[in-house]
């Protein structure tokens, strides 16, 4: 005996946004719909519990493929993306080791958050010893005053090793709101231990 195969659309009947509106009503007995289940974004939106294609009738983007504009869906054609880890490095051989593991894993990028007294030529060679920089995504987090000495560093190891700057990716980051931030957690800190 062949077993019946479910299908939820023949097997219901469609419910209109009014009998909707009518159940969640009953639900509430007599809460405010509105005071209970619509929430407000922090930019003031008004987000409902429910929607339905009548929400999405007259809206301009509902067609859009991701790639194009107004890139609703994204800004990128394909749904190729980087598979990313992050090594905080206290150690340029032990975080080489590690990077060189996680890339023979599938990671093809990489995020080394490096303290600012390792930023030196010798450092970022052992640091990238073995690294195919053209076939992984390079991505470097330090202080911003170390910043632009990391760059040169970078932009000189690149040079020496012979790589193509069309095919090189990644970044060099620095969090400037961490900076300013940073001493006002320290002395709030210090005045709650006192």
């Amino acid at each position: 005996m062949a077993e019946k195969k479910l299908n939820l659309l023949a097997d219901f009947p469609a419910v209109t946004t009014e009998q909707w509106m009518e159940k969640v009503t009953a639900d509430l007995k007599g809460a405010d719909f509105n005071k209970k289940l619509v929430w407000k974004t922090n930019e003031g939106f008004n987000v409902m519990p429910f929607y339905r294609a009548e929400n999405i009738e007259n809206l301009k983007t509902t067609g859009a493929v991701p790639g194009k504009f107004p890139f609703v869906r994204g800004t990128k054609a394909d749904n190729v993306w980087f598979v990313r880890q992050d090594i905080v490095v206290t150690d340029a051989k032990e975080a080489n080791a590690k990077a060189l593991d996680i890339l023979n894993k599938g990671v093809d990028s990489i995020g080394f958050k490096l303290d600012k007294k390792d930023v030196s030529p010798a450092y970022i060679e052992t640091l990238l010893e073995g690294i195919a920089a053209e076939c992984v995504e390079l991505n470097f987090s330090v202080c911003s005053r170390r910043s632009a000495d990391l760059a040169k560093i970078l932009t000189d190891y690149y040079k020496a090793k012979g790589y193509d700057p069309a095919k090189l990716q990644g970044s060099i980051n620095w969090d400037g709101m961490n900076t300013m931030i940073n001493p006002i957690r320290k002395k709030k800190m210090a005045i709650a231990a006192t």
